[in-house]
């Protein structure tokens, strides 16, 4: 304790004087610390670069003060904590003072560990800045020694006397166990009469262990040095357990060997918790390594996959709303894979469909966890106690493949359920709860980087959407353009030069009656022009939409759309008022139903078609809905399945453009309803524009 209380009042004196010029200040500091008697002391540059040791600290690694001169510390004594703590004595100017640190030379491992105290004190220039450090030691292993060995010793009499909760165990020189306390008895399973006299190899050791502990135990006697070990230790009902064993060589009063004893320790729990952070430190990993989903999936699913000890394990993720394939798994055969793939959750019913959506039957609840999780660790006596019915709300796939223990756990984002991790195996009793708990742990953080990974993925999409629409925006443009030249070239330029020759013919005439009978006759040619110039103008924007709103404009468009297919009834509900709806949301509106009952016309063979505009306190719903044949959602959405035309790309970015969300129903056979919902003010009639 003199040792500590002399560094410190040294580094204080050092300290006060730190801001006094640099060469004097050094110089002095040096020569009275190193004229010191038995304390190691350094001086380094601030790179760490001995500039100058004292001898003692030379002769405590068996070298010359010369021999360290120019060398960096840390290549000599490798140690990334205490870098970190040289480099921020270095950047802060405060100096650190460390008790006790153990310390083992690399290149002289027979030392052994010593423990020192040491401190470190920076050399200050005038500006504040540190130009190097002073480092003084004092080797203070005898002591940390003699007190742990008199801790041991303590703690030895008092588990004996106590029967501590760590297991104590001795052994003579003959290898015939001596001594084992009730706790150890406890941990291992035997009775002290089962193991006291017994020889080498004991039974708790396991067959292919015996002959490395044995000589582990044989090298602590030869050489009297104690050094903890971690071994894998077997019960008596045949369970493996991780122990901490730090056994001490025991000596008789003449110092002569007679044996060791040990305390032994079930870490079998932290060794179970550092395997925990490991794993969940890999999952984190992988979503920083991994490119896309699928990737990420696999990766995980191999640590899910080991952790568990299934024999097969899978990840469901949910497609569309609808259905939840196997994105990424293994062990499960192919037949297995292809019944069970492509589960609809509208349509189907079993175990794995009410985890995704969190609805379990009762006959579930008895093997469901708290987290949400199917866990049937015996599906054969867990299906024996069901009834018929109950039976028949589960698909029975895994039962025919022979499963005994299945979980299923759900994969999650906050409130919405992203998929499913599906774990299977043919042993019952393949999963006990500490395994399923953590599998559920890492559940939670697959959903979090499935979210992400979902989040890129629809901005990579709506980005290739954005670039397909504008491509899709100038083509029709461009025909639009060539639409409507061609049709007033046809139309009205040829009226216009029917007209243009009547005129001058009827110049050419000199008779007034047959002027006026010329004019007569021009009067129908104009006034084809003129309805031709209307009907242009009405298929570029309604002027009705203008004159008299949406609700006006979209009953005269259904009837025109009804005169034009008659073999497609189209019913209406339009029960939103017209002071309701925002002038920005009606030519948005008007789009959206005259391109949706286009796509009904040309692709759906509907007999009957269905629109519906409403308002509901600040929610606006429109709604074309029809009976037709249907399709999969999941084509159209894909940008290279809509390439021949805007379609439901067209009318999804106008409604998200506007504000509002857009969404597609349908399935093939089904008929197809496409719905379109803003969020809008109190306030009606605003004037706002998009």
């Amino acid at each position: 304790m003199q040792n500590k209380v002399e560094i410190q009042k040294r580094m204080k004196k050092t300290r006060s004087r730190g801001s006094a010029p640099r060469g004097r200040t050094s110089e002095e500091l040096l020569e009275k610390v190193f004229s010191s008697i038995g304390i190691l002391i350094a001086y380094l540059d601030r790179d760490f670069h001995f500039v100058r040791v004292n001898r003692a600290y030379a002769e405590a690694d068996g070298k010359t003060p010369e021999f360290f001169v120019g060398k960096n510390h840390f290549e000599l004594y490798p140690d990334e904590e205490n870098e970190r703590i040289f480099r921020r004595v270095v950047e802060t100017g405060e100096p650190y003072v460390a008790y006790e640190k153990p310390f083992v030379y690399a290149h002289n491992p027979e030392r052994g560990v010593t423990f020192w105290d040491w401190g470190l004190q920076p050399v200050l220039e005038d500006d504040g800045t540190v130009s190097g450090l002073v480092l003084g030691l004092v080797d203070v292993t005898r002591r940390v020694l003699a007190r742990e060995a008199a801790r041991k010793e303590a703690a030895f009499r008092k588990g004996i006397e106590e029967s501590l909760l760590c297991g104590i165990a001795a052994v003579d020189l003959e290898g015939r166990q001596t001594y084992v306390n009730p706790a150890f008895c406890r941990m291992v399973g035997w009775s002290q009469e089962e193991l006291l006299g017994k020889p080498y190899p004991f039974v708790y050791w396991p067959s292919e262990e015996q002959e490395r502990i044995a000589w582990e135990f044989r090298s602590l006697i030869k050489t009297g040095k104690p050094r903890p070990m971690e071994m894998r230790l077997r019960r008596k009902n045949g369970e493996r357990f991780d122990a901490l064993v730090l056994p001490s060589p025991v000596f008789d009063d003449a110092g002569k060997p007679v044996g060791w004893v040990a305390s032994v320790n079930d870490v079998t729990e932290q060794k179970e918790n550092q395997r925990r952070i490991e794993a969940t430190n890999e999952v984190l990993k992988w979503f920083s390594r991994a490119a896309n989903r699928k990737e990420y999936l696999d990766g995980v699913l191999g640590l899910v996959h080991r952790w568990s000890g299934c024999r097969c394990a899978g990840i469901r993720v949910v497609v569309g709303s609808q259905h939840i394939p196997y994105e990424s798994y293994m062990g499960f055969t192919r037949e297995f894979w292809e019944s069970e793939n492509w589960l609809s959750l509208e349509q189907d019913q079993c175990a794995c469909i009410r985890v995704v959506l969190g609805k379990p039957d009762p006959q579930d609840l008895p093997v469901m966890t708290q987290a949400g999780s199917f866990l049937c660790n015996d599906t054969e006596i867990f299906f024996g106690d069901l009834t018929n019915g109950e039976r028949s709300r589960f698909r029975g796939a895994c039962m025919r493949c022979g499963f005994r223990t299945v979980a299923i756990v759900p994969v999650r984002y906050q409130d919405k359920t992203l998929g499913a991790i599906h774990l299977a195996d043919e042993r019952p009793g393949n999963l006990p709860p500490r395994v399923i708990e953590f599998v559920e742990t890492i559940a939670g953080i697959v959903g979090e980087a499935v979210h992400r990974f979902n989040l890129e993925a629809e901005l990579r999409q709506s980005e290739a959407r954005l670039r397909q629409v504008s491509v899709e925006l100038l083509n029709a443009q461009e025909n639009e353009r060539r639409r409507i030249s061609r049709e007033i070239h046809d139309s009205i330029g040829q009226s216009l030069n029917a007209i243009k020759y009547r005129v001058e013919d009827t110049l050419l005439r000199k008779s007034r009656a047959e002027m006026a009978e010329r004019l007569r006759d021009l009067v129908p040619i104009v006034q084809e022009a003129v309805e031709e110039t209307r009907r242009i103008q009405t298929a570029l924007r309604p002027p009705i939409l203008d004159d008299l709103g949406i609700l006006a404009t979209l009953n005269w468009f259904l009837r025109e759309f009804q005169g034009t297919y008659r073999g497609l009834q189209v019913d209406r509900s339009l029960l939103a008022a017209e002071e309701e709806i925002p002038d920005s949301l009606k030519t948005v509106i008007y789009r959206v139903v005259q391109e949706a009952l286009n796509n009904v016309a040309k692709h759906s063979r509907a007999k009957r078609a269905f629109v519906s505009l409403s308002r509901k306190a600040e929610r606006l719903e429109l709604s074309i809905r029809d009976d037709g044949v249907g399709f999969d959602p999941a084509l159209v959405a894909d940008a290279e399945a809509e390439r021949k035309g805007m379609g439901m790309t067209s009318m999804r970015e106008r409604v998200a453009l506007s504000g509002g969300v857009f969404s597609v129903v349908s399935a093939p056979g089904a008929g197809t309803t496409v719905t379109a919902t803003w969020e809008i003010e109190c306030t009606p009639g605003r004037t706002d524009s998009l």
